[in-house]
């Protein structure tokens, strides 16, 4: 879904002759990879703390 607003983003900014939807599609992709680092480092950590990556040891993230 991000690369659908990107691509949209990029088209009106190229429709109306202008460098915002490209910016803002940088800053979609930005917060994308931030997603995705915070993800890895989450299970990076469940692994380092349980020793184990199974799907019962994503519970104990529940409150």
């Amino acid at each position: 879904m991000l690369n659908a607003a990107n691509l949209a983003f990029i088209a009106f900014s190229r429709f109306h002759v202008s460098m915002d939807g490209h910016v803002l599609a940088m800053m979609v992709m930005a917060v994308a990879a931030a997603e995705a680092a915070l993800a890895l480092a989450v299970v990076i950590l469940l692994h380092k703390h349980k020793g184990k990556l199974d799907s019962n040891v994503f519970s104990l993230l529940k409150g």
